[in-house]
Formats: C-alpha cells, sequence, structure tokens
C-alpha cells in the first residue's frame, strides 16, 4: 500500500503570504491554528490544510481538495480556474496519491492554462494530455500506478525528492481551517 497524500506545489516562496494565498484558492475566511511537522500533515488522517516553503517551494496539503478539480482533459471546474489564476504567478503542480485505490492524479497550470493532467486507476489511464515533463521519459505511459511519477515531478518542483522533505521533522507548516470550524471549536 502506497501513499494517500493530496495537495498543491508552487513554485515560489508564499512565507507570511498564506491567507493571501487561500483566498486565491478561493478559500476564504480561513484562521491559522497553529504548526505541524510536514509528517504529521502528510498522514491520511490529517483532514485540515496544512501551508509550508520548502526550498522556496510552497506546498499546501490538503488531501481533499485534488477531489474538486476536473479529471478531465476537456472540463474545468472553479478550483481548476483558481489555480490557473495562481500560475500566472508561479507554475502549480495539483497531485493525489491514493495507494488504498490505485487512484492517481496530477494537473500542472502554467502562465493561466492547465498544461499537462493525467489520472489514472488500477489497470487503466484515464486521462492524460499535454506534453509529458522531461522527467516523466522513464515511465510507461500506459502504467497506471503513478506514485513514482508524482513523486519525480514534486521532486522537479521543489528540488529536493520527495523522500527527503516528507520524512524531515524540522518542515513545519501552518495549519488553517474555515473560521466557523474554530468558533465551533472543530
Amino acid at each position: 500500500m502506497g501513499w494517500k497524500l493530496g495537495g498543491v506545489c508552487i513554485k515560489k516562496d508564499f512565507s507570511g503570504q498564506e491567507l493571501r494565498l487561500l483566498r486565491m484558492l478561493g478559500m476564504e475566511n480561513w484562521v491559522y491554528q497553529g504548526e505541524i511537522s510536514i509528517r504529521k500533515a502528510s498522514r491520511f488522517d490529517f483532514m485540515q490544510t496544512a501551508i509550508g516553503v520548502y526550498n522556496d517551494c510552497t506546498l499546501l496539503i490538503n488531501h481533499f481538495l485534488p477531489y474538486d478539480l476536473s479529471f478531465e482533459p476537456d472540463t474545468l471546474y472553479e478550483p481548476d480556474r483558481h489555480l490557473m489564476a495562481l500560475s500566472l504567478e508561479a507554475d502549480v503542480l495539483a497531485f493525489l496519491m491514493d495507494g488504498t485505490s490505485g487512484t492517481y492524479f496530477f494537473s500542472c497550470y502554467r502562465a493561466g492554462r492547465r498544461i499537462r493532467l493525467r489520472h489514472t486507476q488500477p489497470g487503466e489511464v484515464l486521462a492524460d494530455t499535454g506534453t509529458p515533463f522531461a522527467i516523466e521519459a522513464n515511465f510507461d505511459p500506459q502504467k497506471s500506478q503513478d506514485e513514482n511519477r508524482i513523486f519525480r515531478l514534486l521532486e522537479m518542483f521543489v528540488g529536493v525528492a520527495p523522500e527527503i522533505w516528507l520524512m524531515d521533522e524540522t518542515f513545519c507548516l501552518n495549519v488553517y481551517a474555515p473560521a466557523e470550524e474554530q468558533e465551533s471549536g472543530i
């Protein structure tokens, strides 16, 4: 069984601008709740949103956000449009790795457009559009197990292998939740 991890990787340092970033993604009225290590934020049972910067690259961990994106080549949803707008500032990689179900997805945005999309489930490639990145050359496009492919794309963005930064206990992220959850004590 592999990883169960989802989120967004942005090739820009958003330190001190986390609330602005959340607003850009359509997440209004969110509040800071504390810090968490990347190891804890990347656990399958982490249910909030965490934002941190590693090697000048912003990582937003939110296991549910990728499910709001379109997995279809000819369809865009509002969250896709938010990422497209964000990509006017920096390249963006949205990703989902669900080793339990064998579902893998990534979508890359650059200069206001979605330039790459890939969605796989066990035994089938459901979508594969856009020009593959050079780092994908070693992967069979017909194979559906994309965990390592997504890891290499994350490495391409961050400049450091995820096997390193996902285990770095000193890498802490800021945790955010909607203000109404804060008020209700969740």
